[in-house]
């Protein structure tokens, strides 16, 4: 009996201090992970304090209009095995007065477009109030057209959004 309680608690501590070891080196490799930014923001990059490197990892294009407002974000990832910037996802901003049409998209490889994961969100400010409306769309392939996600109905948005959109 004495044999089998010892050999028991063995493999406990045996499996504690394998945990222990494991999470801490997990722990210690996210540590020396960190981002860095060049000037313009425009960049980011990995830096592994261990190794020493300095990896790319995102690249951002911004557009803005005449009036200073965020237009479009083109993001882009660093292939490492191409050493080459890969799109990413689309994130676009239509301003219509105190009232926005949000879209997002991510990347598709095979049709070469934005078409993963279609986002569509319209944010609505009536004349005078600080309260916004939202309303959120998904992108449906199957029936091909915009689902309401989560949000308030509003007839003028929605006809808008009908008007406005590519598909």
């Amino acid at each position: 009996m004495k044999k089998i309680a010892l050999s028991i608690s063995t493999l406990v501590i045996s499996i504690t201090l394998v945990l222990l070891f494991v999470c801490g080196s997990a722990v210690n490799a996210q540590k020396s992970k960190s981002f860095v930014y060049d000037k313009s923001k425009d960049i980011v990059f990995l830096y592994d304090s261990t190794l020493c490197t300095l990896t790319p990892h995102r690249k951002y294009e911004l557009s803005y209009n005449e009036n200073g407002q965020l237009i479009r974000k083109m993001a882009y990832r660093w292939d490492t095995s191409k050493n080459e910037w890969t799109p990413y996802y689309s994130y676009t901003i239509v301003h219509i007065g105190e009232s926005q049409i949000q879209e997002f998209g991510r990347w598709n490889k095979k049709k070469n477009d934005f078409s993963l994961n279609k986002q569509k969100s319209i944010y609505h400010k009536d004349a005078g109030s600080d309260v916004s409306n939202y309303i959120a769309f998904k992108w449906c392939e199957r029936r091909g057209k915009w689902e309401v996600e989560d949000g308030g109905l509003f007839d003028a948005e929605i006809a808008l959004l009908a008007d406005n959109s590519t598909k």
